[in-house]
């Protein structure tokens, strides 16, 4: 893990791994910062250089930016491990269009969590029961991707389902090469396919009982999922959101609002180092077991 950064920035954070460490900040002329269980920690005595940033994006794009830029003008780049890592810094365009990033700036990498059977207690008390349409809200970092991938586990393992997972980010199945870190049985995975391709391509070519998918943003997101659940496809996802009202203000995805496609919503709240999971039905009223 983390294995792009220099050895004097693994050095200092090295304490913090396995230890509620999700975040790692790096900015030029500033000190590092982490969040450590939600809780901002900073270190003082390392100052990250320019070239401390350009490094690291350098071996995260194994020494080449070309082969990269997809990712690069969306803003983030992925490792080989699921660290999802934003990137600020001078955007590129041409023609309105967005070409690429350079003369980074900043790196906001997120560390990826693993906790088996965090989605159990909704899978086995309810969702088995009666199975539909997930959605997965909480603030960013608070866990919606550690229980969609668990819930997988759950659906394939247990369900008996196929699933396949649109994995925009590799956050997901934290894919390397030709493996996923987690080992359903009956998973298939589109690594680094957008949501409009990999919806259609899922329902057309695989055939899924489930298509598990992350982090809804817009119009375009929503129509992908409700022309899935409207075909005949479960959609399980998420969405940056505290509550589902909020979830439902944003106008980008008021079509799901309108459509009251999901069956559950999952909400997930910090509360210290612990956090607080919330169930809801169709018509947003508390699911208490």
């Amino acid at each position: 893990m983390i294995d792009f950064l220099s050895d004097k920035v693994r050095k200092e954070i090295a304490c913090f791994q396995g230890r509620g460490l999700n975040e790692i900040r790096l900015r030029s002329g500033c000190p590092i910062t982490l969040k450590v269980n939600g809780e901002t920690v900073t270190i003082e005595k390392l100052i990250i250089s320019s070239e401390d940033i350009e490094q690291a994006v350098l071996k995260l794009c194994k020494n080449s930016l070309y082969s990269y830029e997809d990712q690069l003008k969306k803003g983030f780049l992925t490792s080989e491990y699921g660290e999802r890592v934003g990137i600020a810094g001078e955007v590129v365009k041409e023609n309105g269009n967005i070409l690429t990033i350079k003369n980074f700036t900043s790196l906001c990498i997120r560390i990826p969590s693993e906790i088996k059977g965090v989605s159990n207690e909704f899978y086995d008390k309810f969702y088995s029961k009666t199975f539909g349409n997930v959605l997965v809200l909480s603030p960013s970092g608070v866990g919606k991707t550690t229980f969609i991938r668990d819930l997988i586990i759950n659906l394939s393992d247990k369900g008996k389902k196929d699933v396949v997972v649109i994995d925009e980010r590799n956050e997901i199945s934290l894919k390397t090469g030709k493996e996923s870190v987690f080992n359903g049985k009956s998973v298939d995975v589109l690594t680094f396919a957008d949501k409009s391709f990999g919806f259609n391509q899922a329902v057309r070519t695989l055939n899924p009982s489930v298509i598990v998918t992350d982090e809804l943003f817009s119009e375009k997101d929503a129509v992908s999922v409700v022309d899935a659940i409207y075909g005949g496809t479960m959609v399980v996802t998420t969405a940056h959101a505290s509550t589902i009202e909020g979830f439902f203000n944003r106008k980008r995805l008021s079509s799901l609002k309108k459509s009251k496609i999901f069956d559950y919503y999952v909400v997930i709240k910090r509360d210290g180092s612990s956090r607080i999971y919330e169930y809801f039905d169709k018509n947003y009223n508390k699911i208490c077991f």
